[in-house]
């Protein structure tokens, strides 16, 4: 960490789909270096059963980065699973998240992620999770307003197919979404996505925001693994 202090450089860390905000803040409290402090996924905390609002609220004060985000229960066959969907059209409560963002955390930017046709697992069965429960707040089901198996086909085959879902499927298979004959017309779907998520923030960003300049957004689009920013 003197080093980074050296430098001026901070890091951040993210709670990355397994990690409770507790867990992340017990780090960052033991090692006890300015130049630690949390990465916020808002969405990430859902797969662990932990509200996105209360995760959003742990770790605002030492917040160094964020992505920015919104998810919505689905269901895919029998299985309950977390999709990525534009900004402001899932069960997340963006503009609590925000909120909290805005006063009680040291940011002065806000990066936005667009995971659009992401669909991801629960780590954790819902007994051994951080006390959401399915059908309340933002775990309520609800219908895709897009048809999985035609924005992420590549994902529910691999499912079909009994393969074991890691932190990191969507590289793991973005090989096949290359080879995809379509794959042009789900990347206007994710820019389309990116347009309508970035407008969505800047209602929510008003004209008395701190956040004055959302310089970067980071799309994951549709896990091709392309990604963009912009200005």
């Amino acid at each position: 960490m003197s080093l980074c202090a050296e430098s001026g450089v901070k890091i951040a860390l993210e709670n990355h789909e397994f990690e409770s905000s507790q867990e992340v803040l017990d780090v960052i409290h033991h090692v006890d270096s300015p130049q630690l402090g949390a990465h916020i996924d808002n969405g990430n905390s859902m797969m662990v059963w932990e509200d996105p609002v209360e995760a959003t609220a742990n770790m605002a004060p030492v917040t160094v980065s964020t992505y920015f985000k919104d998810h919505q229960l689905i269901r895919v066959g029998k299985d309950v699973m977390i999709a990525g969907v534009p900004l402001g059209r899932g069960g997340i409560d963006l503009k609590a998240c925000y909120d909290i963002l805005q006063n009680e955390s040291p940011l002065d930017r806000l990066n936005i992620e667009v995971c659009s046709g992401y669909l991801a697992p629960f780590r954790v069965l819902q007994k051994n999770g951080y006390g959401a429960e399915l059908g309340k707040g933002s775990f309520m089901v609800a219908r895709p307003f897009y048809r999985p198996k035609i924005i992420a086909p590549f994902l529910l085959e691999a499912i079909d197919k009994g393969s074991s879902l890691k932190s990191f499927a969507w590289q793991e298979l973005a090989e096949g979404a290359r080879q995809r004959a379509d794959k042009d017309q789900l990347l206007v779907f994710q820019d389309n996505a990116v347009a309508e998520s970035v407008a969505f923030v800047k209602k929510l960003r008003g004209n008395a925001s701190k956040m004055s300049s959302m310089q970067i957004w980071k799309p994951l689009c549709l896990n091709l693994n392309r990604q963009s920013s912009k200005r």
